[in-house]
Order: structure tokens, then C-alpha cells, then sequence
């Protein structure tokens, strides 16, 4: 007999969990914030857990959170099996029904508001803040371009047809009925789009136009980290031109006729002129130009992965909110908020177009240069 499905983070158990839960936006230092909520993630046992205790199973499994709290959280059935409470020795068996439910706290965004450029015939064109993610993902929920066009615009069953980067700004496109969503996810696919993107670098970039056809591949898929590889990467291109340049930094119109993950960044990086800001690309644990080798490769990823990791070492600790009866890690640490810097890199999506249309911004406030003596 087929079971049913489990109420994971799917769109459809998305829409349903957020007609339960409103989100309450709150506006603070040029951020935009949510009050932290309650979520529950739901999934089947794994064949990889069965027969080891649940509280294994979170501990080698979801690490994004120290033991402590997982016993708590056992303890005060906020971790349960089949609807049911379980104890810390109770072992996961076939077809278990695990959830979790916990205190979500979201990281605050951009403030901006979402510019909504053209809305006609199934097409939504946006201009995406830097910061605010384009969907649903890891920490974010109601912090995301989907569910905030919700909130403000009353827009609903949006599909996205462009992912651009959380930290990437500009033209998103997103369908606003599956028919139109289905023929626009089509045309990307046969790549009818004209796209470019602006990108502030490191260095000056030369005059002539560059065409880097790098093939690219995912080492760390975590981070969603790419480099080159020759001999195992996906075709890849990108077409370079300089648009200005004060010696040490030049701003470039790039044009990526291929749509793979952090192409236009990793082409820039291997070319020696990463983008000023990519804490990712621009980094001393990478060559300053070409392709790393095999051993360069591990360090890099271990290397990138640990600065990235956003746990403090206070939140090793429980924080429960007495008053409350809340077991929540984040509820008594005092976060700074995140700077301008933090929000943004300087990458930005200008243009895309088409035989039936074309869409531009307004060019990022980053690409005028300071002029040096």
C-alpha cells in the first residue's frame, strides 16, 4: 500500500503551512525582519537511519544544532515519531514519520521595497533587492521574493524562472500562471534569453572583449561552490566587455550564454579579476588566476565551508525562554545586524530580453567608480 506523503518542504505543503502561519514583518535599520514562529519539518525515515536511536539520527544528520538541545527537544516532544512521543533511546524503524518542531528565526534582508517592473499575460518582471532570496531555502521562508510579493502584493502561486543569487540583484522573472510559467521555463531552457549582468572586479580588466568558455563543476554542493574543470566540467561561456575602470577596480558588462551556477563569478575569478566583494571567489585561499589542481581543490572547499559557517559559539549554548516554554538557541543571543556589505556583492542582473520583449534597471548605485588620483 502506498503511504502518503509526509509534510516536507515542498511548494504545496509550503502554501499550506503559510495559510497557518502569517508572517509578521517588522522594519528596523534599513532591514526588513520576521517575528520568529514556530515550523515543522516533516520527513520518512531513511534506510540509513534504521535501527540507530533518534537521537543519533539528529546528531550525525542535522548538526546545524549542538546535543544538548536535540535532548531537550526530544524530551519536550518537540521531536516525535509517528504524531507520537519517543524517547532518546527509541530506535527509527521503516516507515517511521520523524518531524521536528522548532523556533524559526529568520535572518533580516533588505529593507527595499520589490519594484515590480512589468505584470501582463501570465509575465512578472521584478527588480530583486540584494539580500532577499528568490524562494523558500535553508534559514528563509517569509524572508523571500516569493513570499513577500505574497504579503504586499497579494501574488500568489508564483513560479521562478531565473533564480538569481540571494546576495545578486536585478531583473527576476517569475510566472504567474503554470501556463505561462511552463513556456517561460521553456524558452530559458533553449536558451532564447538575452541576458546581462554588471559586475563590479578586481583590477583592471582589459579593453578588448573576452569570451571565457571555462567548463564549470559543483565541488561543494553545500555552498554550491564551482570552479574550472576541463575534463569534467559542463560546457560554459561568458562574454566579457569593460564598461569602465579607475586602475584598480573596472566595472564589466558580462554576458553568460550558458546559465550555470555562479558562472559569470567563477569565469571572472579564473580571468584573475573576481568581483570585489565574493567573499566566495574572491579569496586568498584561491589562485590568483586559472584553474586550482586536485589538492588545492580539498583545502579550498574544507577552507570555504568553515569560514562560511554561520553558528556562533554562544549558540552552543541552550537559551529557554522561561516565560515562554520556548527551547529556541536564538531566542536570548543579541545578533548584530548585518551590515551593508554583508547584504550584497556587487553583481547585478540589468537586462534580459527576447524576441517578444526587453527589461532593464536602473544601473546599481556600485557602478560608478571613484576616480584615483
Amino acid at each position: 500500500m502506498k503511504r502518503p506523503a509526509p509534510k516536507t518542504l515542498t511548494a504545496r505543503s509550503n502554501e499550506r503551512l503559510f495559510e497557518e502561519v502569517k508572517p509578521e514583518y517588522w522594519f528596523e535599520n534599513g532591514l526588513r525582519k520576521v517575528k520568529p514562529y514556530y515550523f515543522e519539518y516533516q520527513t520518512y525515515a531513511k534506510e540509513r537511519w534504521l535501527g540507530r536511536t533518534v537521537l543519533d539520527v539528529f546528531l550525525k544528520e542535522f548538526r546545524d544544532r549542538p546535543a544538548r538541545y536535540y535532548q531537550e527537544a526530544i524530551q519536550r516532544n518537540l521531536i516525535m515519531i509517528n504524531g507520537e512521543a519517543c524517547t532518546l533511546e527509541q530506535r527509527v524503524e521503516q516507515s517511521d514519520l520523524i518531524s521536528h518542531r522548532l523556533h524559526r528565526h529568520e535572518p533580516p534582508v533588505s529593507s527595499q521595497p520589490i519594484r515590480i517592473i512589468e505584470q501582463r499575460d501570465g509575465l512578472l518582471v521584478i527588480d530583486k533587492p540584494a539580500s532577499i532570496p528568490a524562494h523558500p531555502s535553508g534559514r528563509y521562508r517569509f524572508n523571500t521574493v516569493v513570499e513577500i510579493l505574497r504579503h504586499d502584493h497579494d501574488l500568489v502561486h508564483l513560479s521562478l524562472i531565473n533564480r538569481l543569487d540571494r546576495l545578486t540583484s536585478g531583473i527576476c522573472i517569475l510566472g504567474t500562471n503554470s501556463k505561462a510559467a511552463e513556456k517561460l521555463h521553456q524558452q530559458m531552457e533553449d536558451r532564447q534569453f538575452t541576458k546581462e549582468y554588471i559586475a563590479r572586479v578586481v583590477g583592471e580588466f582589459p579593453a578588448e572583449k573576452i569570451v571565457c568558455s571555462e567548463p564549470l563543476r559543483v565541488i561543494e554542493h553545500k555552498l554550491g561552490l564551482v570552479t574550472v574543470d576541463r575534463e569534467g566540467g559542463k560546457e560554459s561561456e561568458t562574454v566579457f566587455e569593460r564598461i569602465s575602470t579607475n586602475g584598480a577596480e573596472s566595472v564589466v558588462r558580462c554576458r553568460p550564454l550558458t546559465g550555470r551556477t555562479h558562472q559569470i563569478r567563477v569565469h571572472l575569478r579564473f580571468l584573475g579579476h573576481p568581483i570585489v566583494n565574493d567573499h566566495l571567489y574572491n579569496n586568498k585561499v584561491w589562485p590568483v588566476k586559472g584553474e586550482p589542481d586536485a589538492s588545492e581543490l580539498k583545502m579550498i572547499a574544507r577552507t570555504l565551508l568553515e569560514e562560511t559557517k554561520k553558528l556562533e559559539d554562544d549558540a552552543l549554548e541552550i537559551a529557554i525562554n522561561k516565560e515562554a516554554g520556548i527551547l529556541c538557541p536564538e531566542c536570548e543571543l543579541s545578533r548584530p545586524d548585518p551590515t551593508p556589505e554583508q547584504l550584497c556583492i556587487y553583481l547585478h542582473a540589468y537586462r534580459y530580453s527576447c524576441d517578444a520583449w526587453s527589461f532593464e534597471t536602473e544601473m546599481p548605485s556600485w557602478s560608478q567608480l571613484e576616480q584615483h588620483d
